[in-house]
């Protein structure tokens, strides 16, 4: 059953547990399994939308109809372009309030969508300077913070696991599963609740499922949280214990782009120092192959890489690998 299905989708702002708008919002972003950063980030674009409902006198979230969404759309469009911001902020913003109110009503009836309906040019998300974790700075955090963030650090960074997702894993299981049949099953903390397979295939992880595991010594935990402790309080000890550090995300990039020079036999653009247009190129004189066979292979490669980290989209990749 749906998190939608437990409310009373009747009740005022959809039963999201506050009659104010802006709380029962962020309760929906919460409620949609966003990490703690996610709801950060969507907290200010929230509070201008839930400013903007109120200015158009709109009291309920039961209300909003999608010329209100689209009306919105136009003024954060108008806005951003008089401070110059750039166009990924305007989509980044807007996407924010459509996933939020897809949450709070169960569907995307009101969704707007950035560039066919709101006109706004489509952003680029390449990425051109490497956001990878190097080995001698991931061994040095690795030295100053707790062995529960050590090991997280490092499941992260040989698997691919998002920080929510390392947390609620059950390390135990894992290791089993990794053991008998190559692969781990991803359930738990994940984006949109998406259930994905990762691949198992080198010592490294095997090692960095065993530290986890070994940290997770009360098989009733089913993860490495206490008893005692709840998702929150981990998330805070062990990402105040990383604070200035660039963050878990750092690992992730490692192990992505890491993970495509394993499929394609290359080093993606961003290591190869390359524009993204030039891939393909790049790729066809490396491996002396055809610029066809090129094209195919970082497809294929960046497609199974996208599904791996719980993505279906091709162009998520652009923002790891260049």
């Amino acid at each position: 059953m749906s998190k939608t299905e437990l409310r009373n989708m009747n009740a005022r702002n959809f039963g999201l547990r506050n009659r104010d708008m802006n709380r029962a919002l962020k309760n929906a972003a919460k409620e949609r399994g966003n990490g703690n950063k996610t709801v950060h980030d969507y907290g200010r674009y929230i509070d201008n939308f839930s400013q903007y409902l109120k200015d158009e006198k709109i009291k309920d979230l039961r209300d909003i109809t999608r010329e209100d969404v689209y009306k919105y759309s136009q003024l954060v469009k108008e806005q951003d372009l008089k401070d110059n911001h750039a166009a990924s902020t305007t989509q980044t913003h807007l996407s924010a309030i459509n996933t939020t109110l897809e949450q709070a009503r169960g569907d995307k009836n009101l969704t707007v969508n950035p560039v066919r309906d709101a006109n706004i040019q489509l952003r680029n998300n390449v990425r051109t300077e490497e956001k990878a974790r190097d080995q001698k700075t991931h061994d040095e955090l690795k030295m100053q913070v707790s062995t529960l963030t050590s090991s997280l650090l490092t499941v992260q960074r040989e698997i691919g696991l998002r920080e929510k997702e390392s947390i609620l894993l059950n390390a135990n299981m894992a290791l089993k599963e990794a053991e008998k049949r190559g692969v781990i099953t991803i359930s738990r903390g994940t984006k949109g609740g998406k259930v994905r397979e990762t691949p198992i295939i080198r010592s490294d992880q095997i090692k960095a499922l065993k530290a986890l595991a070994k940290i997770q010594t009360n098989e009733k935990n089913n993860c490495i949280i206490p008893l005692n402790k709840n998702l929150k309080e981990i998330r805070n000890k062990v990402e105040n214990e990383i604070k200035g550090s660039g963050g878990f995300h750092a690992e992730r990039h490692f192990y992505i782009i890491n993970r495509y020079e394993e499929l394609a036999k290359v080093n993606c653009p961003i290591q190869a120092g390359i524009e993204h247009k030039d891939r393909f190129d790049y790729i066809s004189k490396e491996l002396k192959i055809t610029v066809t066979e090129a094209r195919k292979l970082d497809h294929d490669v960046r497609l199974k890489i996208s599904k791996e980290i719980g993505h279906e989209r091709i162009d998520i990749t652009n923002s790891y690998l260049g």
